[in-house]
């Protein structure tokens, strides 16, 4: 009997046993040996599920994962980001190594390049763009675009695969760096506005317009050959990252002007080289009688430049004409059958447009005349007693030596008698005042009074002056100024609101005349950002549709600049109750000179009415002289 702790190999070489059954294999057997196992410990068996459900059956009885093909193609396994030109696109672009299966093939360190395929603003790819991949799969961390585009895609190649392209993306504006000149400006005549108009563009550090931006943006001489002076508005805000300056010209001839603009924050720029040419000026006026203010039709103007004739013009109606010339100053003088004619002396011709003083004739006759006047404060109306009144022959005659000389009264007064009749200038000075001149007439056989000279007193070199004279007709015509405030509105200084010098708005009007000749004088002595407008009323005729009275009234707006004459202007020749005569920013003095009715106000520059609304100053004064009237 086998003894129950026998060895193994004894039992089985035992001859009182009955031999074993063979199995078909040691390994079999060893597999059944252990499926016994685990059903003795109370177990189950899962092979045959696991075989019926494994990839390729258990014919190899493998129950690791499939082997890797060889390396077949490329895919983008992290597809490009939107991102702005300039910056690197992120997370970093992966391109993988796999085979046909779509497998990657871990053991690929295939050199991958990546490259532009759609390119719709023509960019340029930057960084590095050829990357060996690790592990199967290469990264390209440094890669950006340079321009704005819309589906943009990118490439990716390598030596015997196949490649691959990306989704589409976006590349945006990056951060405003700098401004350009996109519209350089042109040749162009003096005076005249530089077409088409000048364009500065808000773009980012590769070149792409920031079309959010609404930056302000300022443009001033660069390279100035001949000390020109720019004109128009030279600081615009942006509209869709682009600033347009519609309204510039330079006055003085010149080869090899240059443009800079620059904004705050941002890099600046300086435009291309261009040249001013010596432009032609459309030059206005009118020949009328002095003692009635009527045009002489048929009257001949000529045109003398170092006392050479340049042009001649013939009057037609209403005694206008319309010439061209080249900036410069000229003497003028005019001659009609019936008329003393006259020499306006000394007249500066610039810009686009200049109105010349009316060119005035008296009827000939041999009898003498006299001229009479007074000579007062422009800013009080008082009489300048002492004044030194000069009486030279011809128009705006200002040197040599007068025909005679005389002192005001104590109330102001002055008087010349026993003249031929003519036109003639009559030059006043007094202590503390501006020098001024006016053209006087001598009728003959008449003493022609109310020829009256508004002085302006010496102010400080910052305070601005306006002083409006004019003749007997019409009886009642006004100054009035808008201007800008410091909150941003508009202010109008006019007869019902005659402002201050001591506050808001810094400007003020001294007296109102209603009784003929002035003076009516409008002071500024502190200018704030912005554009001031001047302009003049004839509120005697204000509801006519077919005036010429303020055109022919004699007016005359001199613009004083602390003890110095700047400028003087004369309406324009053309039937119109609101003259608009001249705007002026900073330094800036501009001549508009343009007459138009209230119910007409389209060529008077829109603004921001402080009430709220939006309107133009012409609608502006329109609706204040309506709602005020005078008794």
């Amino acid at each position: 009997m086998t003894q129950p702790n026998q060895p193994r190999a004894q039992q089985q070489d035992d001859p009182s046993r009955a031999p074993r059954r063979p199995w078909a294999g040691g390994a079999v057997s060893t597999e059944r040996r252990r499926r016994q196992g685990v059903l003795a410990r109370g177990g189950f068996w899962l092979g045959v599920a696991l075989c019926s459900v494994a990839v390729g059956g258990c014919a190899k009885n493998s129950v690791g994962p499939a082997p890797t093909g060889p390396a077949a193609k490329l895919v983008f396994t992290v597809q490009p980001s939107n991102a702005a030109a300039g910056a690197m696109n992120t997370p970093g672009v992966q391109v993988t190594v796999q085979d046909a299966q779509g497998n990657t093939v871990t053991t690929a360190n295939t050199s991958i390049t990546v490259a532009i395929g759609t390119n719709p603003a023509s960019g340029t790819l930057a960084g590095t763009k050829t990357v060996a991949a690790a592990s199967g799969v290469a990264t390209f961390s440094t890669l950006s675009l340079n321009l704005v585009g819309t589906g943009y895609t990118l490439t990716a190649t390598a030596t015997g695969l196949t490649g691959a392209t990306s989704s589409a993306f976006n590349i945006s504006a990056g951060a405003a760096a700098k401004v350009v000149f996109t519209v350089q400006p042109s040749n162009a005549a003096a005076g005249a506005m530089n077409t088409p108009a000048v364009q500065v563009t808000v773009q980012d550090a590769q070149g792409n317009t920031v079309t959010t931006a609404t930056t302000s943006i300022t443009v001033a001489i660069g390279t100035n050959p001949a000390s020109g002076t720019l004109s128009g508005a030279t600081t615009v805000a942006a509209l869709n990252g682009v600033a347009t300056f519609s309204a510039l010209s330079l006055n003085a001839a010149g080869a090899g002007y240059t443009l800079t603009a620059s904004a705050t924050g941002l890099t600046g720029a300086t435009s291309n080289a261009f040249n001013i040419s010596v432009g032609l000026t459309t030059v206005t006026g009118s020949v009328i009688d002095g003692s009635t203010g009527s045009g002489i039709q048929g009257a001949v103007a000529h045109f003398l430049r170092s006392g050479v004739q340049v042009a001649q013009v013939t009057a037609g109606t209403g005694g206008l004409y319309h010439t061209t010339l080249t900036p410069g100053t000229y003497d003028v003088s005019a001659e009609a059958t019936g008329y003393v004619g006259v020499t306006l002396y000394n007249t500066a011709v610039s810009g686009t447009t200049t109105v010349i003083e009316p060119l005035t004739l008296v009827p000939t006759s041999p009898f003498p005349g006299g001229i009479s006047g007074s000579i007062v404060d422009a800013r009080t109306g008082v009489g300048i007693s002492g004044a030194t009144v000069e009486l030279r022959l011809g128009m705006n005659a200002v040197s040599g030596a007068p025909l005679a000389t005389t002192s005001s009264d104590a109330l102001g007064q002055y008087q010349f008698s026993s003249l031929s009749a003519n036109t003639y200038t009559v030059l006043v000075n007094a202590t503390g005042y501006t020098t001024a001149v006016r053209t006087g007439i001598v009728v003959g056989g008449t003493a022609v009074s109310g020829q009256n000279v508004a002085l302006s007193s010496v102010g400080s070199s910052t305070e601005l002056r306006i002083v409006l004279t004019w003749g007997a007709q019409p009886p009642d015509i006004d100054s009035h100024l808008t201007g800008p405030t410091a909150d941003g509105g508009r202010f109008h200084v006019y007869f019902a609101a005659p402002g201050s010098l001591t506050g808001t708005p810094w400007a003020a009007l001294d007296i109102d005349d209603v009784t003929s000749y002035g003076p009516e004088t409008i002071t500024i002595v502190q200018q704030l950002s912005g554009v001031y407008r001047y302009s003049v009323h004839d509120y005697s005729d204000r509801f006519s549709t077919s005036s010429t009275a303020l055109a022919t009234s004699g007016a005359r707006v001199d613009v004083y600049r602390g003890s110095s004459l700047i400028t003087s202007f004369f309406p324009p020749p053309q039937d119109g109750t609101l003259w608009t005569v001249f705007e002026l920013q900073g330094e800036q003095l501009t001549a508009v000179n343009t007459m138009t009715y209230e119910s007409n106000p389209s060529t008077v520059q829109v603004r921001q009415v402080t009430a709220g609304g939006v309107g133009n100053d012409a609608m502006v004064i329109h609706a204040d002289v309506t709602a005020h009237p005078k008794p």
